[in-house]
């Protein structure tokens, strides 16, 4: 009767030992892809920011007549096209399924020359037109150089996130002056806009 007991306490250490070796063999095949990702400490989420430099725009005015320096006072981009640009510096960008482009800042600088002399100060601004328009960095030209007023209203800002959720929609952006008794003018912005680029990258 002895004997019977301990082999049958015996078997059932056995039994209990491969039963644990079962269930862990069955807990690690029935882990989900994302647990498995996880666990092993990769994400194929990205989060990073990116300054989008648009090509400079310039105005000039000769006499009583404003003029297109070469059609360069206005532009036409996307904001696709403008991160395209920048793709080096947005970690797997071709892969990058993105679903979120938030704005960070709105800066830049402007050149200008202009006569007579005498004339210490005149106002810019840069034009936004397309699905939704509005008008930003409008700045004192007071010296050869200088930066823009980067101050943004919420309706402006809302504007702005307009493209940014459309990233695929064109706008067109133009450096206008305004109405000043200069015989001539040559006035260039140029603006960045950074943002933060969230996405997810599409594993094949």
């Amino acid at each position: 009767m002895i004997i019977s007991k301990a082999g049958t306490f015996k078997l059932l250490r056995i039994l209990g030992i491969f039963c644990a070796i079962a269930m862990g063999f069955v807990t690690l095949v029935g882990t989900s892809e994302d647990d498995a990702t996880n666990a092993v400490g990769v994400d194929d989420s990205v989060e990073a920011n990116a300054d989008l430099t648009l090509d400079p725009v310039t105005v000039e005015k000769v006499g009583t007549t404003s003029i297109m320096a070469a059609g360069d006072d206005c532009n036409t981009i996307s904001i696709n096209s403008a991160l395209e640009a920048v793709k080096d510096d947005i970690e797997n960008y071709d892969n990058l399924d993105i679903n979120s482009v938030e704005l960070r800042y709105v800066s830049g600088s402007y050149t200008a020359s202009w006569l007579p002399a005498e004339v210490t100060s005149f106002s810019c601004s840069l034009t936004i037109t397309g699905e939704q328009s509005t008008t930003i960095a409008a700045t004192a030209i007071n010296n050869a150089s200088g930066n823009l007023d980067s101050t943004l209203s919420q309706a402006q800002i809302d504007v702005i996130n307009h493209y940014l959720n459309n990233r695929s929609e064109e706008f067109t952006y133009c450096v206008v002056c305004d109405d000043v008794e200069l015989d001539s003018y040559s006035v260039t912005y140029e603006v960045e806009i950074g943002v933060k680029v969230k996405g997810d990258v599409d594993v094949l």
